[in-house]
């Protein structure tokens, strides 16, 4: 390669000579046009051969100019105009509405996930007992199968509420305080009306009962004292001699002293003197009498 080179560095300045040469006789007027040598052709072929390229500009070139012409629309480009307007619009509309649904779907979710968080008691079990709540509800859909309407539509929420309540207990507190707590005023001010009533009711109905144990007991205890009584009568009636038979014929039980009875009362304690077993013996005695 340095040969070459230092071949082309010899050969320029020949070429050039013989160049100018041959401008010089052909320039010169009146002489003819002689051909250029065989030599002089190779070293001017040589010398264009070495003739470096010429370098790109660093900046780009200008840029044409053009004449902006404002061509009125015609009803066509109106159309697809006001058409591709509306298909933007709808299509945005759409997007922010699936947007909202979203947001408000992930939203519930939250909520729903932070209420059963909440109304979950750490100290129960939910799956088990959730699935007896559930049979306890199916149950009671059962057996009112064949009664009216009415009967079917309440017999299985109460049969749910009453396994709920037995089984789950802290958590139906939670979800009875929670649905309460979400209701307006008026709605909880009735619900609290409606339990007051039912609680005033339950205990009109106990004292009733407990009256009507008391009726029951106390003609318990007439009956068995009319029967003690004529029990004497009837024995006369079946000893010999009839009703008019001695009354020693007839074994009538001898009831203790009051005396006799506070003695063996108070032989039952570890102390004398124990007070209120006469009054209370007396008592007892003046009410069998009144009966």
């Amino acid at each position: 390669m340095s040969a070459l080179f230092a071949a082309r560095r010899l050969a320029a300045p020949a070429a050039a000579a013989t160049a100018a040469a041959a401008l010089y006789v052909n320039s010169t007027p009146g002489s003819p046009a002689a051909p250029a040598p065989f030599f002089a052709v190779a070293h001017m072929d040589a010398a264009a051969a070495t003739v470096p390229r010429t370098k790109l500009p660093i900046y780009d070139p200008p840029e044409p100019e053009f004449e902006v012409v404002h061509v009125p629309a015609n009803a066509v480009e109106l159309a697809v105009r006001e058409t591709r307007y509306a298909l933007r619009d709808a299509f945005a509309g759409t997007k922010d509405s699936l947007q909202s649904l979203v947001s408000g779907w992930i939203s519930v979710e939250n909520r729903f996930t932070d209420a059963v968080q909440s109304v979950k008691s750490p100290d129960e079990r939910l799956m088990p007992a959730s699935l007896y709540v559930v049979v306890a509800a199916f149950t009671g859909s059962f057996l009112v199968r064949n009664r009216n309407i009415l009967i079917r539509a309440i017999a299985p929420p109460a049969f749910l509420i009453a396994a709920s309540t037995y089984f789950l207990p802290y958590t139906t507190t939670n979800a009875y305080n929670l649905v309460f707590n979400n209701l307006p005023p008026e709605a909880q001010q009735s619900i609290e009306t409606a339990v007051q009533h039912t609680e005033m009711s339950v205990l009109m109905v106990r004292d009733r009962v407990t009256d009507l144990q008391q009726q029951a007991r106390k003609m318990q205890q007439d009956f068995k004292t009319e029967a003690r009584n004529a029990v004497p009568s009837a024995l006369k009636s079946f000893l010999p001699g009839g009703a008019a038979g001695s009354d020693a014929a007839v074994p009538v039980a001898v009831r203790p002293s009051t005396e006799e009875v506070v003695a063996k009362v108070e032989n039952m304690y570890s102390t004398r003197g124990k007070p209120g077993v006469k009054e209370v013996i007396e008592q007892d005695r003046r009410e069998s009498n009144e009966a």
